[in-house]
């Protein structure tokens, strides 16, 4: 009986973790450059049906995965609001050191640098970047120009391997892996649009009830063996 209560509760721990990585995700369906986790088992299956897709990042098979497929880019002609298209991360300086996040929601703060919506300082490629003048004009590469004039270019950050990201936030990321993130290739840098979150509202509303079906099982089994165990222990003593 004991390995069936152990594999229950195991189980029942598992299910209310998802329907924690289903709520973050309904929760985050408007927040720029969120990526949806999802728990192991839909991994599996999904690397199953495409086998040789880089959009998904597979962790521990008891944990879950974040899914770093490409958001839908919209448009919103604000000059500080900056989306990627490709398998790139913008640098931040954060109190948890050097940050990756893909929400292109900047703004200034009160010296002129360019800072997340969370006030964290953006790199560049020689570090914070500081803007003064009027109109401000990023292209394709990430190169940014105020009034013509050149001020700096967004450093851009790529990962061989993604499943060394783990979230800080909502949408930042630190790298636990031992190497260091590279230079960026295939990556466009698009002013006045930002990132949508990848989550698929539906599909998550349909998980949460089926995880829910499943975490009630769970319950109901565990109340199945403590009645039968309480049965055996009645009839020895």
């Amino acid at each position: 009986m004991e390995p069936m209560f152990s594999f229950s509760m195991d189980a029942l721990v598992r299910r209310a973790r998802d329907q924690e990585h289903v709520a973050s995700n309904l929760a985050n369906m408007n927040t720029p450059g969120f990526k949806a986790t999802h728990p192991f088992f839909d991994a599996l299956e999904e690397a199953v049906a495409t086998a040789s897709s880089r959009e998904s990042t597979y962790g521990d098979r008891n944990k879950s995965y974040i899914d770093f497929g490409q958001g839908a880019l919209r448009k919103t002609d604000q000059a500080l609001d900056v989306a990627l298209n490709g398998d790139g991360f913008f640098v931040v300086e954060s109190p948890e050191g050097e940050t990756y996040t893909r929400a292109g929601n900047f703004r200034l703060n009160s010296e002129g640098e360019i800072v997340t919506a969370e006030g964290f300082k953006v790199m560049g490629e020689g570090g914070p970047i500081a803007i003064e003048g009027g109109e401000v004009v990023i292209d394709k590469t990430g190169l940014i120009q105020v009034d013509g004039e050149e001020v700096g270019k967004f450093q851009i950050a790529q990962f061989r391997d993604t499943s060394v990201l783990r979230p800080v936030g909502a949408a930042r990321f630190r790298n636990t892996g031992e190497e260091g993130p590279g230079t960026a290739e295939g990556v466009e840098v698009n002013q006045g649009s930002l990132e949508d979150p990848n989550v698929k509202g539906k599909i998550e509303l349909i998980t949460m009830v089926h995880q829910m079906s499943l975490f009630e099982s769970s319950q109901r089994a565990i109340k199945m063996q403590n009645e039968a165990l309480r049965r055996v222990a009645n009839d020895l003593f």
